[in-house]
């Protein structure tokens, strides 16, 4: 196994634990939840199960693009559309919070590194595989 290969293989893991890590706080909404809490609970609830679901297919696709090179092109596909979503929430964040951005710093930072991290480790695994 190859060294891009590798770094697929644990770029897939860590993204597939932070899905798991996200699956807890979006449980305990909706089990904490109910007529008394309000809807941005719900709704921030709602956002975790998503940001789960779809980190634990970044994950499920990494690892098989690892062990499989010809199918790791969903799996760099997704990082890059995810790491062109957090880009888009860390301005988001700048325009809402201004100056109170630092404190999402090391939230938001870390998680684009790692997906752009999986997009260009995915595309030399997937151009290698194609050769």
């Amino acid at each position: 196994m190859s060294t891009e290969r590798k770094i697929v293989k644990v770029i897939g893991l860590i993204v597939f634990l932070l899905g798991f890590m996200a699956l807890i706080p979006g449980i305990k909404a909706f089990v904490t939840g109910g007529v008394t809490v309000s809807s941005y609970r719900l709704f921030e609830g709602s956002f975790d199960l998503v940001f789960a679901a779809v980190n634990f297919a970044i994950g499920v696709l990494g690892i098989r693009g690892a062990n499989t090179p010809s199918k790791s092109g969903p799996f760099k596909t997704l990082c890059l559309v995810c790491a062109s979503a957090e880009a888009i929430c860390l301005v988001v964040v700048l325009i809402v919070f201004g100056t109170a951005v630092v404190q999402f710093l090391p939230v938001i930072v870390p998680y684009f590194a790692v997906l752009v991290a999986g997009y260009v480790f995915g595309r030399k695994v997937y151009e290698k595989s194609q050769k």
